[in-house]
């Protein structure tokens, strides 16, 4: 495996355990009132925003000034934060009879998991380049 894949490792790994999960969790999710098509969307929203947010920070942290990569982390939060606006925005426009207060907080969980193993692979990352 390429480095640059090593160090997203926790991220993809987050995203297929999730996937699993939705897949075997579907009638109990359907029980719940939790709409199962919208976390199999957040999921894969949340895969790619954090792949995208951590090259913008692997790049930055090769910068030899140390506010390029806190800028690259803000910039990061900032762009998460709006597109989980948008997506949440979207979901209850275009999905009105299926909009559910429980899938949007089903869906805030799944952005903490995915910061969890954000928060991994930037700590592998940093014992990688300072180590």
């Amino acid at each position: 495996m390429t480095n640059r894949f090593r160090l997203i490792r926790p991220i993809i790994i987050v995203f297929l355990l999730v996937n699993i999960l939705l897949m075997q969790v579907k009638t109990p999710l359907a029980k719940l009132d939790i709409n199962y098509a919208v976390l199999l969307w957040a999921n894969l929203l949340f895969f790619l925003v954090n792949i995208a947010v951590f090259m913008f920070q692997k790049k930055a942290a090769a910068h030899n000034n140390p506010n390029v990569f806190v800028r690259s982390v803000m910039g990061g939060m900032m762009l998460k934060m709006f597109v989980c606006v948008i997506a949440v925005m979207l979901y209850a426009l275009v999905w009105k009879a299926y909009f559910t207060k429980i899938t949007v907080f089903a869906a805030m969980l799944l952005y903490l998991i995915y910061l969890a193993a954000e928060v991994a692979a930037a700590y592998k990352m940093n014992k990688e380049h300072n180590g």
